[in-house]
C-alpha cells in the first residue's frame, strides 16, 4: 500500500514540476508578446501623429495640441503664442527643382524649426508648405523674437539637391492667445491673417 502512496506522490511531483515548466514558458511568452504589443502601439501612435516627411507633428496631432494649449492659456491667463509660416513661392521651387527638391526644402525647414524651438514648444506641418509652432507661456515680444530668429535661420540655410544649391524664404504670422477666444480655430485664423 505504501508503494501506491510513493508512486502517487511521485506522479504529483512530476505533474507539478511539468506544470510549473509549462506555466513559466507560457508566462515568458505572454510577457514577450505584451512587450512587443506595447512597442507596436507606441510605433502606431508615433505614425498616427507624425508627418512622415519632416518628423514634426501632423495636422491632427497639432489640432489636439492647439486645443489643449488654448484651453490652458485661457484657464491660467498666461499668454501663449502661435507662429504660422509657409515657404514663399513654393510652387516655383517644385517647378524648378521637382518634387524631390521641394521635399528637401520641407525637410530643411523642419530642421530649422527644431533648431530654434525650446523643449516646451511644439512644431507641426499643417500640410503642403505650411507649418505652425506653438510657443507656450510666450507673449507677443517673445514670439516676434522667435519668428525673426527662425526667419534668419531659414534664410541662411542652403539646400543641396542634385548638386544644385538654392535657398528658401518664409513668411510668418504671429498671434498671441486671447482669453476670450471660443476655440483654437480663431487663434489659428488670427495667425493666418497676420501671415
Amino acid at each position: 500500500m505504501w508503494i501506491f502512496y510513493w508512486v502517487f506522490a511521485a506522479i504529483i511531483v512530476f505533474i507539478a514540476f511539468f506544470g510549473y515548466q509549462v506555466f513559466s514558458h507560457w508566462q515568458d511568452s505572454t510577457d514577450g508578446l505584451l512587450g512587443e504589443m506595447q512597442r507596436m502601439n507606441i510605433d502606431l501612435e508615433r505614425l498616427a501623429t507624425t508627418d512622415g516627411l519632416t518628423g514634426l507633428l501632423n495636422r491632427r496631432a497639432a489640432d489636439r495640441h492647439l486645443d489643449a494649449e488654448c484651453r490652458r492659456a485661457r484657464r491660467s491667463g498666461h499668454a501663449s503664442s502661435l507662429v504660422l509660416l509657409d515657404i514663399d513661392h513654393f510652387k516655383q521651387v517644385n517647378d524648378k527643382y521637382g518634387h524631390p527638391g521641394g521635399d528637401a526644402a520641407l525637410r530643411m525647414l523642419a530642421a530649422c524649426i527644431r533648431s530654434v524651438m525650446r523643449e516646451v514648444d511644439v512644431g507641426a506641418r499643417c500640410g503642403g508648405e505650411e507649418f505652425l509652432i506653438v510657443l507656450p507661456e510666450t507673449g507677443r515680444e517673445g514670439a516676434f523674437v522667435f519668428a525673426e530668429r527662425l526667419r534668419e535661420r531659414v534664410a541662411g540655410c542652403e539646400i543641396n539637391h542634385d548638386n544644385r544649391l538654392f535657398r528658401c524664404h518664409v513668411s510668418l504670422g504671429v498671434a498671441v492667445s486671447d482669453r476670450h477666444e471660443a476655440s483654437y480655430e480663431q487663434w489659428v485664423r488670427r495667425a493666418d491673417e497676420a501671415l
